[in-house]
C-alpha cells in the first residue's frame, strides 16, 4: 500500500497474500505447538515483513502455551528478546526494510509496554531487518576490513550509518538458520 505501484512492478515486489504465508510457515513447521522459540527465522527478501510479522505472532503464541504472561515486565522481556534475535529480514529495498521495521513495532508494543512498567530505563533493541541484495555473495573478510576502517575514518554520518547496515547485513548472509522462508517466485511464461 505504501509503495507505488509503477515502483513495484519495476522491482519485482510482490506481496505475499495472508493465505500463503500461513500455507508455507506451516508447511515447514514454524507453529506455535512446536519448539520454535531457540530457532532462527530468516525472509531473505521480506518486502514490507508480512512473514515477519506472522512469525512475530506465532513465537508470542509460543511464549504463551510454554505459560508465559505477557503482561509480566521479566516474561514480556524474555519474549521481546526472543524475537529480536531470532527473527531476521533482508530486502533490496530500504524503504520495504523500514516499513517492516514499523509493522514488528506494532505487534511488540504491548510486550514493551509490559517492561517499561517495571524496567523504566528499557530502550527497544533494533529489528534484525537490513537492505542488502540478498542474492550477491557475501563480502570478503578483505572487504569487511576496508569497510571497518572507513567507518573509522568518515565524518560523513550517512556514509557511517550506511557503512555499518553493510556490515549487519553481511552478518545476517553469515548466519545459519532453522527456517528461510518468503514469498514464492511469481513468474509470467515468456513467449518466444
Amino acid at each position: 500500500r505504501y509503495l507505488p505501484k509503477d515502483e513495484r512492478k519495476r522491482l519485482g515486489e510482490f506481496y505475499t497474500p495472508d493465505e500463503v504465508i500461513t500455507y508455507i510457515l506451516d508447511a515447514v513447521g514454524y507453529k506455535p505447538g512446536a519448539d520454535i522459540e531457540n530457532d532462527y527465522l530468516l525472509d531473505p527478501a521480506c518486502g514490507s515483513g508480512s512473514f515477519l510479522v506472522e512469525a512475530t505472532r506465532r513465537l508470542i503464541r509460543r511464549y504463551e502455551t510454554k505459560g508465559f504472561n505477557l503482561k509480566d515486565p521479566d516474561m514480556a522481556l524474555q519474549t521481546l528478546e526472543g524475537i529480536i534475535n531470532h527473527v531476521y529480514g533482508l530486502d533490496i529495498n530500504p524503504f520495504a526494510c523500514f516499513i517492516a521495521e514499523m509493522n514488528m513495532l506494532f505487534h511488540v508494543v504491548e510486550l514493551y509496554g509490559a517492561v517499561r512498567k517495571k524496567y523504566r530505563d528499557f530502550k527497544l533493541s533494533r529489528f534484525n531487518i537490513y537492505s542488502t541484495d540478498s542474492l550477491m555473495p557475501p563480502l570478503t573478510e578483505e572487504q569487511k576490513q576496508r569497510m571497518q576502517l572507513e567507518i573509522i575514518k568518515t565524518t560523513n554520518s550517512r556514509a557511517k550509518y550506511f557503512i555499518e547496515e553493510t556490515i549487519k547485513a553481511e552478518g545476517v548472509k553469515g548466519k545459519k538458520f532453522d527456517f528461510v522462508v518468503g514469498n514464492p517466485p511469481y513468474i509470467r511464461t515468456l513467449r518466444w
